[in-house]
C-alpha cells in the first residue's frame, strides 16, 4: 500500500514572484566560484593501479554497529549490494596513479564500493580513499571511480560536468577518464568525480565547516525525522540521513529553520522563502542544466544543498547525470520510456519547494529565459561538439576493446545521437510548460458491500490557470491495450469519481489523464513496477495496481439517449 506525504501546499497563497532584475542580474548573495579550479585537460585518460592488501580476520558487523572488516575481500566488496545497511565492507590497497608516486608503502588507501542502483550491475563503482590526509591526489582524498553501467557511451555524466564548467552561479566538478586496473587485472574505463566533502571546500576557499547536505529521499517537506537538539544536532542521526546525508557542517539549526520557512503556506514565498534562503540565480541555472540535459533523477536526490558557515543560504549543487542525454531511448533500454512528466519542471511538482517557486505566476517566464541563456551561451552545440570528439578519441578504443562493450556495433550511433539532445530537451521544455502538473492517485475503496468503487486523486495545476478535466479508465493490464478497457470516462470536472462495482475478484489497474483547456494533456506519477529492482524491469506510467473484490453492483438501466463520456465494459 502506497504511504502518501500530506501535501500542506494545497492551500498556498499564490503571491506574485516579483523581480525587477533579470534574470542573471547581480544580487548580493550570488555565489562566489573562484577561477582555476578546473583541470585544464579534462579529457585525458589517467592510469590508476590498485593491489589488494588482504588481511586475516571477520568480514562483518556486529548488532551493536561494531565493524570488523579486517578479513574483508575484492569478492566481498563487490558483493555489497546494499546501499542503504550500515555494512560497507572495504579492504586496504595500494594507491598507485600517473601523477601519483609510488610511495613505498604495503598499503595507502581503502576500497569500498559505491553507488546506489547500479551496485545490482556486473561491473561495479568504487570509492578509493587515501590514508593520509596531507598527501592528497590532485588535492583530493577520495576518488569516486563511477563505472555507469548503464551508459553505453560512457560519457553522460562527465559531458554534464565538463559543460557546466564556467556557468556563473552553479559550481560545476572536476571529473577525469581513468583506466582502472587491481591486482594487474584490467577494469576498464571508469570516470572520476569530485567528491563534495571538506576538500572541495577548502580548495574553493570556502569554510570548511560550512554545511553540505546530500538528498536522497528529500523533498523539503517538515519531518519528525529531524528534530535537533540544544547543540543543533540530529536527536536521531539515522533518522535524519533517510532523507538526507550530512556531509559537513555541526549544527543543523538553519536547515530546520529553511524548512519551516518552505512550508508555511501563509508566508510571503519571494521574501521569507525565496529571497532569505535561496539564490534565484543558482537555482534558475540549476533548473535549467536539469531540463537540458534531460535529467530526470533530481526531484528528490542526485543533488547538494550548501550552506555556507554562518549564512541563511543554501545552494544547489549538481550531482549525478548519468540518467540524462535520452539515455532511455538507447538500444538495451528494455523498451522502458520516461512519462512525460518526468522532465522537468514537473519532474519536481512533488517537492515542496520547487512546488512553491513554481506556483508563483512568472516563474514559467523566469525559467524559460534562464534555460535560452544556458543553452545559447553554455550548451552551445559547438560546445558539445568539441566535447565528445575529444571523449572519442581518448574514450572509445577503450570502451570497445574490452569486455564491458557487448554494444560496440551500437556505440557509434548512440554516441551520434547526443549531439542533438540539447535542442530536443529544449524544444521539449518549450512545447510542455503549458501542460498541467503531475498528481498523484489514491488506492481506489468500495463502499455498499462492494456495489460501488470510488476514485479519488490530487487536482492537478495549471500554470496558465486553465480549467481542467480528468479522464479515468479501469484495465485489467497495467498498458492498459485494446480489449482489456473495464470503464472509460472522459470530460471528470472534480478530482473524484464514483461508479457500481459488477467485476470479478481480481488485479485490475487504474489511470487518470488531466487534460486543460488549450487541449494539454498531463498524466499522474503513478507507475507499475514489473521485477523491480532486475535488469529487466519494466515501467507502466500513470497505472495505478489494485486489488478489487467481487462486485456486487447492478449496471444502470438503459437510456434512451447514449452518453459519449462514460464507456462501460462488461468482461
Amino acid at each position: 500500500m502506497k504511504i502518501k506525504a500530506v501535501n500542506i501546499l494545497a492551500s498556498v497563497i499564490i503571491l506574485p514572484l516579483v523581480s525587477n532584475a533579470a534574470v542573471f542580474d547581480p544580487l548580493d548573495n550570488d555565489l562566489s566560484i573562484p577561477t582555476g579550479i578546473y583541470e585544464t585537460s579534462p579529457a585525458d585518460v589517467l592510469k590508476v593501479k590498485l593491489k589488494t592488501v588482504i588481511r586475516s580476520g571477520h568480514c562483518k558487523i556486529d548488532s551493536d554497529g561494531k565493524k570488523d572488516y579486517k578479513g574483508c575481500t575484492l569478492k566481498d566488496v563487490d558483493n555489497d549490494i546494499d546501499s542503504e545497511d550500515k555494512f560497507k565492507p572495504e579492504i586496504k590497497v595500494h594507491f598507485k596513479a600517473d601523477d601519483f608516486n609510488d610511495d613505498g608503502l604495503e598499503s595507502n588507501a581503502t576500497l569500498r564500493q559505491r553507488g546506489g542502483y547500479s551496485r545490482f550491475a556486473e561491473q561495479k563503482s568504487y570509492r578509493i580513499k587515501l590514508d593520509s590526509k596531507k598527501n592528497l591526489w590532485r588535492d583530493q582524498r577520495k576518488l569516486q571511480l563511477n563505472k555507469h553501467p548503464w551508459d553505453i557511451t560512457r560519457v553522460r555524466n562527465k559531458l554534464s560536468f565538463d559543460l557546466m564548467k564556467g556557468i556563473p552561479h552553479l559550481p560545476s566538478l572536476n571529473s577525469q577518464f581513468v583506466e582502472l586496473s587491481i591486482d594487474d587485472k584490467g577494469y576498464g574505463i571508469y570516470t572520476h568525480i569530485e567528491n563534495i566533502g571538506k576538500e572541495y571546500l577548502i580548495n574553493r576557499g570556502w569554510h570548511k565547516d560550512s554545511g553540505i547536505y546530500k538528498a536522497k529521499k528529500f523533498k523539503f517537506r517538515e519531518l519528525q525525522d529531524y528534530d535537533l537538539d540544544s547543540e543543533g544536532k540530529p536527536i536521531n542521526k539515522d533518522a535524519f540521513e533517510t532523507h538526507v546525508e550530512i556531509k559537513r557542517g555541526k549544527n543543523h539549526t538553519k536547515f530546520v529553520e529553511m524548512l519551516a520557512a518552505v512550508n508555511n503556506p501563509s508566508n510571503d514565498f519571494q521574501k521569507d522563502v525565496l529571497e532569505k534562503y535561496f539564490n534565484l540565480n543558482n537555482y534558475l541555472s540549476w533548473m535549467a542544466v536539469n531540463i537540458l540535459t534531460g535529467n530526470v533523477d533530481v526531484s528528490a536526490s542526485n543533488f547538494y544543498l550548501y550552506n555556507p558557515k554562518g549564512t541563511d543560504d543554501f545552494y544547489f549543487l549538481p550531482w549525478d547525470y548519468d540518467d540524462t542525454w535520452g539515455i532511455d531511448e538507447q538500444p538495451d533500454n528494455g523498451g522502458t520510456t520516461w512519462d512525460k512528466n518526468q522532465f522537468n519542471p514537473q519532474h519536481l511538482w512533488g517537492s515542496n519547494f520547487h512546488q512553491r517557486f513554481l506556483r508563483q505566476p512568472k516563474s514559467f517566464d523566469l525559467l524559460t529565459e534562464a534555460v535560452t541563456i544556458i543553452k545559447n551561451d553554455y550548451f552551445t552545440n559547438q560546445k558539445v561538439k568539441t566535447l565528445l570528439d575529444r571523449y572519442y578519441q581518448v574514450a572509445s578504443p577503450l570502451i570497445k576493446s574490452t569486455p564491458d562493450s557487448a554494444i560496440e556495433e551500437e556505440y557509434d550511433l548512440v554516441y551520434s545521437q547526443l549531439l542533438g539532445r540539447v535542442q530536443q530537451n529544449y524544444d521539449r521544455f518549450i512545447a510542455e510548460k503549458q501542460s498541467p502538473m503531475p498528481f498523484e492517485l489514491n488506492k481506489p475503496t468500495f463502499t455498499s458491500q462492494n456495489a460501488k468503487i470510488n476514485f479519488t486523486w490530487d487536482k492537478s495545476f495549471d500554470p496558465q490557470n486553465d480549467p481542467i478535466t480528468y479522464n479515468l479508465d479501469i484495465s485489467s493490464t497495467p498498458n492498459f491495450k485494446q480489449g482489456t478497457l473495464k470503464l472509460s470516462v472522459q470530460n471528470i470536472t472534480t478530482n473524484a469519481y464514483s461508479t457500481f462495482w459488477a467485476h470479478p475478484k481480481g488485479i485490475y489497474y487504474y489511470r487518470i489523464t488531466a487534460r486543460d483547456s488549450a487541449n494539454h494533456i498531463q498524466n499522474s506519477t503513478e507507475s507499475h513496477v514489473v521485477n523491480e529492482g532486475k535488469d529487466n524491469e519494466i515501467f507502466y506510467n500513470n497505472a495505478f495496481y489494485f486489488e478489487a473484490p467481487k462486485g456486487t453492483g447492478t449496471p444502470p438501466p438503459p437510456t434512451s439517449t447514449f452518453s459519449p463520456v462514460i464507456m462501460l465494459l462488461l468482461f
